[in-house]
């Protein structure tokens, strides 16, 4: 009985010990839940603010509002740079003090807040709020801060200051381009020479307005939007260095036109700038401004830069048999589902399935130049790269032979194609992409 007694009274110990060990823990967390939702300067969510007002160190105050996207209104109407902004935002809305200085400062001045370096103000649900940062500590790498309580003095860290002290330049927008490349039906590309307009339809893909028969390579289009909507602002001119420049603006050496039904952006190029900039202007952001000369080098110079040249189109699903051969090395493989492995007499592992894949890719992707001289030889079967594709029931899809590439610089090189079975014709292709391809028969040659 005494031993039922005991058990009793244990069991009853334990569960009050559970209890308050589960019910003590949780209100320890929430204790320190609401100490370090306390530490937060603003009790704000980001998407609630609307607007914001800043004084950055050195620099003229900016105003921000948003209605559907954020713009600068002042000192100029611009786009403002989302990026910039949004890791403004990103850091106002987490601001936490490190620790409190006074609670009631009668006197700001010690702390630099009597004259800010940094004021921000902005508006969320109707209500403005502020927050100021004045002199750096002594000791510590902390700025003194107050917010909405003007006479609260904390301290907060200096990468946080960092992350809110924008000026103008950091703040304008400095996308070139801003129309989604899908959306974009249209490519006007403008010289003193002349013009290269690309038009997209439904069902028919891209096409040269005034060529329309030419085949136009539509991954080259594609590459050529990514690199537009890619570009930005290298730096802004300011009016002293405009005034002074010959800008060439007047009569541009480019304009570049994206158009999306009825948007349409412009960008006019102008004269070679300082740090291997050039000079232009866009029709939807202010001023004038530096983008970089290498980016603007890929823009082609004509529609046969964009032209299909493709030397071999299939799928690689059709691709079941292959023969490598490179020097001495050669290697027949089969694929057998999802793996290749070599043809019955040979030795060696199996070959992985990406470096197949891969090779077959930069197949894909090789392009001719135009037709080799006639002067061009053949190579017979010994030729010292040689790669030959076939289907399931042993159709050759193509053969590709190459006598040689040249070493050092050289652009062009001759390749052999046999499209299934047609006879070879010879063609300049560009010599870097032969030394991809033969990267990718070594691949597969590989066996380790």
């Amino acid at each position: 009985m005494r031993t039922r007694r005991v058990l009793i009274y244990l069991s009853i110990l334990a569960l009050l010990a559970a209890y308050l060990y589960y019910f003590e823990g949780i209100r320890e967390k929430a204790r320190l839940s609401e100490e370090e939702r306390a530490r937060f300067f603003f009790q704000v969510e980001l998407s609630k603010i609307s607007a914001l007002r800043l004084s950055p160190t050195g620099g003229k105050p900016l105003a921000l509002v948003r209605d559907g996207q954020w713009r600068l209104a002042e000192p100029i109407q611009s786009p403002a740079d989302e990026f910039i902004l949004r890791g403004l935002l990103a850091a106002l809305t987490g601001l936490k003090t490190e620790r409190q200085v006074e609670a009631a400062a009668r006197d700001l001045g010690p702390y630099g807040l009597d004259r800010p370096t940094f004021h921000l103000v902005f508006e969320a649900e109707g209500r403005w709020h502020n927050l100021r940062i004045g002199a750096k500590t002594p000791v510590g790498d902390h700025f003194y801060a107050s917010g909405d309580e003007e006479n609260r003095v904390v301290l907060i860290a200096a990468s946080q200051e960092s992350a809110l002290n924008k000026s103008l330049a950091d703040l304008r927008g400095k996308e070139l381009f801003t129309l989604r490349t899908e959306a974009v039906d249209r490519i006007d590309i403008r010289r003193s020479e002349g013009a290269l307009v690309l038009t997209r339809s439904e069902g028919k893909g891209w096409q040269a307005a005034r060529d329309p028969a030419l085949k136009i390579k539509s991954a080259k289009v594609e590459s050529l939007l990514n690199q537009l909507v890619s570009l930005r602002v290298s730096r802004f001119v300011d009016e002293a260095e405009a005034a002074k420049a010959r800008l060439g603006l007047n009569s541009p050496r480019l304009r570049l036109s994206l158009s999306a039904k009825e948007l349409r952006e412009t960008l006019i190029v102008g004269a070679p700038g300082p740090n291997r900039g050039i000079y232009a202007k866009s029709d939807h952001l202010p001023g004038i401004f530096l983008v970089d000369e290498d980016a603007l080098k890929k823009v082609p110079a004509g529609v046969r830069d964009l032209e299909d040249r493709t030397l071999l189109s299939f799928e690689t699903e059709q691709v079941a048999r292959l023969e490598v051969k490179l020097a001495a090395n050669t290697v027949e493989l089969e694929r057998q589902d999802d793996t290749w492995k070599r043809v019955d007499g040979q030795g060696g592992t199996p070959s992985e399935g990406w470096r197949v894949s891969a090779l077959l890719r930069k197949v894909q992707d090789l392009e001719y130049i135009e037709g080799a001289p006639p002067t061009a030889q053949e190579p017979d079967d010994g030729a010292p790269m040689r790669l030959v594709l076939a289907s399931r029931g042993g159709a050759r899809i193509a053969a590709i032979s190459v006598n040689g590439i040249p070493a050092g610089k050289e652009g062009r090189a001759v390749l052999w194609i046999a499209r299934g079975s047609e006879a070879s014709r010879a063609c300049l292709v560009d010599a870097d992409a032969l030394r991809s391809l033969e990267q990718g028969m070594k691949q597969v040659l590989t066996t380790d």
